[in-house]
């Protein structure tokens, strides 16, 4: 037999009624398979996020964004290209 730990959550009453009415749903699985589906999105080095959900999960983290100019914007990128460059050949 298998062993697994326990998590609890504790979720609003309003939304407790709401799960009430779908006995039929496994909630377990379905919280297993959503903390596995983010853990695997944010520890996949390919993993892709669209940049609106970058800034809205940087926003929720409470770190301010760096103030960053165009030039050194631009500067960052020559390195990266050179760095790429160098890389491939």
């Amino acid at each position: 037999m298998l062993f697994m730990p326990n998590i609890t959550f504790s979720v609003p009453d309003d939304l407790y009624k709401k799960m009430k009415d779908y006995p039929y749903i496994k909630w377990t699985e379905l919280y297993r398979d959503a903390i596995k589906n983010v853990l695997d999105k944010i520890t996949t080095p390919t993993s892709e996020i669209s940049t609106k959900e970058f800034f809205e999960n940087y926003e929720k983290s409470g770190y301010p964004l760096p103030e960053i100019t165009i030039d050194e914007i631009i500067k960052t990128q020559e390195r990266i290209d050179e760095i790429e460059w160098e890389r491939v050949f």
